[in-house]
Formats: C-alpha cells, sequence, structure tokens
C-alpha cells in the first residue's frame, strides 16, 4: 500500500482547520529567523569556547556541583524591601 503524505487531511472536514497544521511562513522571515539563531549559537559557542579555555589554562578552578546548591540552601532567608 502506498502511504499518502496528506492522509491526516481526510480525517477533518473540508473546512475546518486540523489542529496540528502550521502556521504557513514566508521565506524572508524564516531566513531572518535562521540567520537569528546562527547568531545565537555563534555568540554561545564562542562564550563556552572561552570558559573552556579558562579550564584548561587553569584560570580558574573547576567546582563540585553541589557547591552551589549548598551555599544558596546555607544562606538564610531575607526578605526583600
Amino acid at each position: 500500500m502506498r502511504s499518502n503524505v496528506f492522509a491526516t487531511a481526510r480525517l477533518y472536514p473540508r473546512n475546518t482547520a486540523c489542529p496540528t497544521a502550521w502556521k504557513p511562513v514566508r521565506q524572508s522571515e524564516l531566513a531572518k529567523k535562521l540567520n537569528d539563531l546562527a547568531e545565537d549559537l555563534a555568540e554561545l559557542r564562542e562564550i563556552f569556547g572561552s570558559r573552556y579555555d579558562d579550564l584548561k589554562s587553569d584560570r580558574v578552578k573547576p567546582i563540585d556541583g553541589g557547591q552551589p546548591c549548598k551555599f544558596f540552601q546555607d544562606r538564610p532567608i531575607r526578605p526583600f524591601l
């Protein structure tokens, strides 16, 4: 049996929208969103790269994952004024 890409469209009447339908996006909007995402990823890569370099050059010491949690748990709670 041959699969039909539009098989789910038959489950709904013609005048109603499929609940999983995607909103159409213009090509220019998609390109802008992809460029923004690429810029964000490049920035994150730079941040993680510099932190990795700091760890490897011993400029900073790694800490145990439980230390920050313990630090904040041991602090007394102060109300905001």
